[in-house]
């Protein structure tokens, strides 16, 4: 799970010995856990066929973690609205004009659910051009 074991994590917290040092341990988990669903998205991103010759969806895949004004979580996000627009099309699909879904961001957070402890899995938070992603 992300760089370090939960039991690790336990022991890091119990050594902290401050807010701050919890403060930097909660940090250091959601950054291995974001790094490691950001990973796991753009692996995805190639089963899934998608290999568009500028690789500005693949690039604009990126996790983050939340650890201050802005809660406790986990940040997934594709796309942008100036350069990939399309980000959407490819995860949630486009009826009308015949494109299947080929979801990236969401078996990332099913991933991430899988690896996570049942009181963590509520921090997860994904976006794709600002529309909520599901696991699958």
């Amino acid at each position: 799970m992300g760089s370090q074991t939960l039991e690790q994590f336990a022991r890091n917290l119990k050594n902290a010995g401050s807010s701050e040092g919890v403060a930097y341990e909660l940090r250091r988990l959601m950054g291995g856990l974001a790094s490691e669903g950001e990973g796991f998205a753009q692996k995805n991103y190639h089963k899934n066929g998608l290999r568009a010759p500028t690789g500005n969806l693949k690039g604009s895949i990126n996790g983050a973690a939340l650890t201050g004004n802005q809660g406790i979580g986990i940040v997934l996000r594709a796309g942008d609205h100036s350069q990939v627009v399309y980000a959407a099309v490819h995860e949630f699909g486009f009826p009308a004009r015949n494109i299947p879904a080929r979801p990236y961001i969401s078996p990332a957070i099913a991933h991430l659910n899988k690896v996570m402890p049942d009181d963590l899995r509520g921090i997860i938070h994904a976006k794709v051009l600002g529309r909520k992603v599901r696991p699958v």
